[in-house]
């Protein structure tokens, strides 16, 4: 799986970067980066961890079968950038019937941050 990660300041990036570059530098891994509005994405495929771990999608239906796996009984979505309102009732509504959870907005569990930058879409788990 192709991983997105997400950087909040030039720091975290920075740091990551490091962590990165041996590996690349012997072969392993392989990754991009795509710059949009003031922020750096950058896409790696291979084992490393830092900055927010983001997941890739094209639909909504998808996202459920991404986070089943996780130990969760209450969840939350934001939208950034995409029809926030409409987009985090369409996905909650997705995740409530197809996981038997509970939206709570006010304590969940877990929160997804849906995000669309240069038409790739991501969501991230906080």
């Amino acid at each position: 799986m192709i991983k997105v990660f997400y950087f909040r300041n030039r720091n975290e990036l920075k740091d990551f970067i490091e962590k990165l570059r041996k590996r690349f530098l012997e072969g392993e891994g392989e990754f991009i980066y795509r710059s949009f509005e003031n922020r750096l994405l950058l896409f790696y495929e291979g084992d490393v961890e830092g900055g927010k771990e983001a997941y890739i999608f094209n639909s909504f239906e998808e996202i459920p079968e991404i986070i089943k796996k996780l130990e969760f009984k209450s969840f939350a979505v934001r939208s950034r950038r995409m029809n926030s309102n409409q987009d985090n009732r369409v996905l909650g509504e997705i995740i409530k019937e197809r996981l038997n959870k509970n939206v709570d907005l006010e304590n969940p569990d877990i929160t997804l941050v849906v995000d669309e930058i240069g038409g790739i879409k991501f969501f991230f788990i906080k």
